[in-house]
């Protein structure tokens, strides 16, 4: 596990609790937790949990800071710690922004993985604090269990559709025995089977499109794609919901900061050959420091009307029963989280 980060943090606290509640496996956040801890790479990520600490160690990384956007005096070395993450080219603007936070009535989470879902925090990144290098996922996890006799990664191919059993037509038991892959559109199509379970991950779009042309969807859809039936199962493609996003940006004046956008010709070539000898400067800086998920109740006073608005009269009419019934549930369940104080509502990121 490279790093777990505040969005996963809060993901898997909502979603293990609407889990448990829904269908009460176990599935909570104190259990993914204890698993996510006892990989070797996240105990060094583990963030301290005093956030006077936290505030005193980004002063003190920053004493340095820059008076002229030149590379020498523009960065410090990282600070490391035992017991926490690295604090990679932090600046003052971390602090300041977690302080405004603060005296916005929002709470400084010191320790993200408390189980606490709601308030500002510093965002961890994907990097080994030890040398300041990104931990992608060949890193994180290819490298490590490659000797694995039942582990392949087949590179440049593509799930045509999902491969399953003969049993007749319209059986909601029948069951997934493999895929099918090509790699390009117009290549001849290989086949692999499976003998326990075949998990689709393929993202909030193509995963119920690798369902639908593979035979899964309701019937009425599939027959008008001239696709054959195999389960008709209601409530595929449905549910998809929206993550908006608003953007706004802020201009300061204070020149002392160091830009990202100052580093180019021979500043780029010394912060490059700084990276390279050292580990150090602003290569190894992350693109967000700071993140905030503020509660409902901590975002607004008129909270209330908020939570009457999801009445569900979105819902399309010709919208599966099942699925209406779906989304009754677990519309209760989401009502519970956010009129809580331990569950964010929304995301705010202060990018640098």
């Amino acid at each position: 596990m490279a790093s777990v980060g505040p969005e996963a943090q809060c993901l898997i606290t909502m979603v293990g609790k609407s889990w448990e509640t829904r269908v009460g496996l176990g599935m909570t956040y104190f259990l993914a937790s204890k698993s996510l801890r006892s990989s070797p790479s996240m105990l060094s990520l583990i963030m301290p949990r005093n956030f006077t600490y936290v505030l005193n160690q980004l002063r003190m990384d920053t004493m340095a800071q820059c008076t002229s956007p030149t590379l020498s005096n523009s960065m410090t070395n990282p600070v490391s710690d035992t017991n926490c993450q690295s604090f990679s080219c932090s600046d003052w603007r971390t602090a300041n922004v977690l302080e405004g936070f603060a005296q916005l009535g929002l709470p400084v989470i010191g320790d993200l993985n408390n189980g606490t879902a709601a308030g500002a925090m510093i965002l961890p990144s994907s990097m080994q604090p030890d040398n300041q290098t990104r931990f992608d996922a060949r890193e994180a996890h290819f490298n490590s269990a490659s000797w694995r006799y039942n582990l392949h990664i087949a590179t440049n191919q593509a799930v045509t559709r999902l491969v399953l059993d003969s049993n007749s037509a319209h059986n909601s038991s029948r069951r997934v025995m493999g895929v099918e892959f090509a790699p390009r559109n117009k290549s001849k199509a290989r086949s692999i089977s499976c003998t326990r379970e075949v998990i689709v991950s393929a993202g909030a779009i193509f995963t119920p499109t690798l369902l639908q042309v593979s035979g899964i969807e309701p019937s009425d859809v599939l027959k008008s794609l001239d696709i054959l039936v195999k389960i008709d199962l209601p409530g595929v493609g449905c549910n998809l919901q929206d993550h908006s996003m608003v953007y706004a940006n802020y201009y300061y004046r204070n020149e002392s900061y160091f830009r990202s956008n100052e580093i180019a010709d021979g500043v780029y070539d010394e912060a490059a050959e700084e990276y390279i000898r050292n580990r150090t400067g602003p290569w190894t800086a992350p693109l967000i420091n700071t993140i905030a998920f503020p509660s409902l109740r901590s975002a607004t006073d008129d909270w209330k009307q908020f939570m009457n608005k999801s009445s569900g009269d979105g819902i399309p009419s010709n919208t599966p029963n099942s699925v209406k019934k779906g989304y009754e549930f677990q519309k209760k369940i989401l009502q519970d989280q956010i009129l809580s104080n331990d569950a964010g509502t929304f995301e705010t990121m202060a990018i640098s």
